[in-house]
């Protein structure tokens, strides 16, 4: 949802903002959203914070509301409407999304639910993240928005250490990545659901599309790009600055970091009271 409000005072709100509602009492995983945008407000590649508010509706309904940078593109999944993306194009937003998701680590977060819907289009070739409600503190135990023993993020898009054992760490938000760049290369998920794993009753088993079929257009460099963020045991995982130094995206991950430091300024984090 947007709104548009008069800002006679020059705030630093925009007269647009994306706006975020939740009934005040059931409000524990919005407000855990806004403490951690409020904690990424100089990430350029994450949607910028400006205000909440509790509101009072005319049936007396108390709302908590979070106020965030609005951004006209919508979310990636729209960007593409599940068709493969030319192999350019998926490295400059691929370049991208590491790029944000570098600046979410190095603040200490781990997102735990990165998937199309949830990066949003900042400009050609730049996205934002967003959605931060099941966001965690790395190393800490359980989920900072309070819903300890709920199954954190979307399906297709987990790690499957988190299916296995419940654990979330940096690493894990890279296999989401891969998830969300082989989609690109395919126009369909990665993995598919099948059904329950027979040695726990709580973890659902995802089987691997055939590579074989479903790459034949994406390059050698881009197969093994892949096949980083696909290592089952996170400690052999690439990290997600060894990813912006790979072949497939070296090149395309330095144009990138040169755009965002010069696009600073004119980012929704550089508004005053940030």
């Amino acid at each position: 949802m947007t709104v548009e409000e008069e800002d006679p005072a020059g705030n630093c709100c925009p007269r647009v903002m994306a706006v975020k509602s939740s009934p005040l009492m059931e409000s524990v995983t919005l407000s855990h959203e806004k403490e951690v945008l409020n904690q990424l407000t100089r990430c350029p590649e994450v949607v910028a914070f400006y205000d909440d508010e509790v509101s009072v509706e005319v049936d007396g309904r108390r709302l908590y509301n979070v106020f965030s940078e609005y951004l006209p593109g919508g979310s990636f999944s729209e960007l593409y409407r599940g068709e493969p993306m030319a192999e350019d194009d998926m490295r400059r937003y691929a370049a991208s999304m590491m790029q944000g998701l570098r600046r979410v680590q190095e603040e200490g977060c781990v997102h735990c639910d990165l998937k199309p819907q949830n990066m949003l289009i900042a400009g050609p070739g730049r996205t934002k993240i967003a959605d931060f409600g099941l966001a965690k503190r790395a190393g800490a135990q359980g989920s900072g928005s309070g819903r300890a023993g709920f199954l954190r993020g979307t399906l297709l898009y987990m790690a499957p250490e988190f299916v296995e054992k419940s654990e979330y760490e940096p690493l894990s938000d890279v296999w989401s990545l891969g998830c969300v760049v082989s989609k690109m290369a395919t126009g369909m998920p990665a993995w598919q659901y099948g059904g329950w794993a027979t040695t726990s009753a709580a973890a659902p088993l995802l089987l691997h599309i055939d590579s074989d079929e479903e790459f034949l257009e994406l390059s050698e460099e881009g197969r093994d790009f892949l096949g980083r963020c696909f290592v089952r045991k996170p400690s052999e995982r690439l990290t997600v600055e060894m990813l912006l130094g790979h072949r497939f995206m070296a090149a395309t991950a330095a144009a990138a970091t040169e755009a965002s430091m010069s696009d600073g300024e004119d980012d929704g984090h550089s508004k005053e009271g940030n």
